[in-house]
């Protein structure tokens, strides 16, 4: 071979290599690992830290909070996204990426900032005590509604719901009406527990974060975003039926 070309070939694998983003992994100890997940099998990681020599190691599941895989095609193969596209006739291309807390709450905007049709909600927990990035995410759907997008927030009203947690929800639910904002309520005999944002009928936010400062900056929580025609459009035949549930506030009991 060449010698240039070896040069050339050694160079662009270390450029390569230099570029490539680490994965992380969060236990629930508190430490933060950062490598290369080699594997993952039923009951535990194969896991290799970053650090020069280091070796492989097992860490079992149920040590770890999460994970955030560097690359992005690692994770849609993790998370079946791949086989979950092909399952439909118009199979489309999907992707995913993992949102932690903090993560979650700087993301909200920007989803929602690009909606152009249409932003269904289904919301546990609403509150107008806001301040940061869910205060934004909150000024950008009432800016939506306002200027003609179809913008819908279906919440919890139910009897196993605190009344602490219903009636900050109601009372929030008023100004965000006021703004344009279609506000329904689930009253049933079950608790309607769902966090899920769908935006343009191709874009999912779904996760354990209450739309609340604690579930976008506080709490230690999990989210994932989809980016999917065909997993929204499953999404959003869920959020049909609540919408089809639901009642505005006048009837609420």
């Amino acid at each position: 071979m060449n010698p240039a070309h070896t040069f050339s070939a050694i160079l662009f694998l270390v450029v390569s290599t230099a570029m490539a983003a680490p994965d992380r992994v969060y236990l629930r100890d508190g430490r933060e690992l950062e490598g290369l997940i080699l594997g993952e099998q039923r009951e535990q990681y194969t896991f290799r830290a970053n650090s020069s020599g280091a070796a492989p190691q097992r860490i079992p599941k149920d040590a770890v909070k999460f994970v955030l895989y560097g690359d992005h095609a690692k994770a849609a193969q993790v998370l079946g996204l791949k086989q979950d596209s092909q399952m439909g006739p118009n199979a489309s291309a999907a992707s995913a990426t993992i949102l932690p807390t903090e993560a979650f709450g700087q993301a909200l905007t920007p989803t929602v900032q690009a909606a152009t049709q249409s932003i269904w909600i289904a919301a546990y927990y609403i509150s107008g005590n806001i301040t940061g990035p869910i205060q934004e995410f909150y000024d950008t759907i009432r800016e939506k509604a306002r200027a003609g997008l179809d913008v819908v927030l279906v919440c919890e009203f139910s009897a196993g719901t605190q009344p602490a947690i219903r009636h900050a929800t109601l009372n929030y639910a008023d100004t965000l009406s006021q703004s344009g904002v279609t506000v329904l309520f689930i009253q049933e005999y079950k608790t309607m527990h769902k966090k899920m944002i769908i935006v343009d009928g191709k874009t999912v936010l779904l996760g354990s974060s209450n739309l609340t400062v604690a579930g976008t900056v506080g709490s230690d929580e999990m989210n994932v975003r989809v980016d999917s025609p065909d997993f929204a459009r499953r999404a959003a035949a869920d959020f049909a039926r609540l919408r089809e549930k639901a009642i505005p506030a006048s009837e609420l009991k």
